[in-house]
């Protein structure tokens, strides 16, 4: 039995990791009579991504035999606010599904946009969600920053990966604050990155996720990556005292109000990057964003 926490937020994702790092170790095992149970669900936009991500990994890794879910209508109406519901049932009613099936929507007042990070599909959903986030903000200094957080996690993401593992973004926002988290299961940032640091010591993995968000650092040496990405999305968290997630192999990394902590955590192959910003003073955007236009030439402010 697998325990899903309610709420399951960003608040809630390391005991989430600890519940189910197992799965990992249980490909091809299908392991029979497994109830994964989420009594009163409440999730946020990094509760349904994640959960499922853990269904889908489950189900195309032979993990478990016919798992149950324990709540399922109340879990599927959760999931159905970000989009994912649609997604889900498939799983569970052994069918096809059809990941390009999510789309832009709001509701109560919040826009989630979801997109599968393949690079053609991707960029062309950039396009068509762009002008509804435009509107529902109003603001171009709001809208560079969810811009520019995106294409960056989208990039560092095309990094590190190594297979294709259908990484998903999301992308969510009222008019207080906006949230990004982006979920693979494919090679995590700690095995892309470690080899290319040239170490004359062992780096620890949690020191080596705290180097991804470094300016210059790039698993990618010699090549146009230059690692500006996650240093970027930095940036823009430590000038509004956001918030700025990673979770990889075992291993997390976290800056919230300019508060490093960092550490092991339960398992999740691949890795897990959430942001948040607060949107009730916007001059450390500005300032931010001047200051990269003044020093760095090189550096595209794009949303693609």
């Amino acid at each position: 039995m697998y325990q899903i926490p309610s709420p399951f937020t960003i608040r809630t994702i390391r005991d989430y990791l600890k519940e189910f790092e197992s799965i990992f170790k249980s490909i091809g095992k299908r392991i029979p009579n497994v109830v994964l149970v989420a009594n009163n669900p409440h999730f946020d936009i990094t509760g349904a991504l994640i959960f499922y991500k853990t269904i889908e990994y489950i189900i195309k890794k032979d993990c478990l035999f016919k798992p149950k879910l324990q709540g399922h209508d109340s879990c599927i109406d959760q999931m159905n606010k970000f989009g994912f519901g649609g997604l889900l049932r498939p799983y569970f009613n052994q069918r096809a599904y059809n990941l390009f099936s999510l789309k832009y929507h709001e509701y109560d007042g919040v826009f989630v946009a979801p997109f599968v990070l393949k690079e053609e599909e991707c960029t062309q959903e950039v396009h068509r969600y762009a002008p509804n986030i435009e509107a529902f903000y109003s603001d171009p200094t709001i809208t560079y920053s969810i811009f520019q957080c995106m294409a960056e996690i989208r990039s560092n993401f095309a990094e590190h990966a190594m297979d294709d593992t259908d990484t998903i973004l999301v992308a969510s926002g009222n008019k207080q604050s906006f949230q990004i988290v982006c979920a693979d299961t494919g090679v995590g940032i700690v095995s892309s990155l470690r080899p290319s640091l040239n170490a004359d010591r062992f780096i620890p993995s949690e020191d080596v996720l705290e180097m991804a968000t470094q300016e210059g650092i790039t698993s990618k040496k010699n090549t146009s990556h230059m690692g500006y990405g996650l240093w970027l999305v930095c940036q823009l968290v430590e000038a509004q005292r956001g918030e700025l997630h990673i979770y990889s192999e075992g291993y997390y990394f976290t800056s919230i109000g300019g508060k490093v902590k960092k550490g092991r955590c339960g398992y999740w192959k691949g890795t897990i990057i959430y942001i948040s910003l607060p949107l009730q003073n916007l001059e450390g955007i500005k300032s931010v964003k001047e200051h990269l236009a003044q020093k760095y030439d090189d550096i595209k402010l794009s949303i693609v």
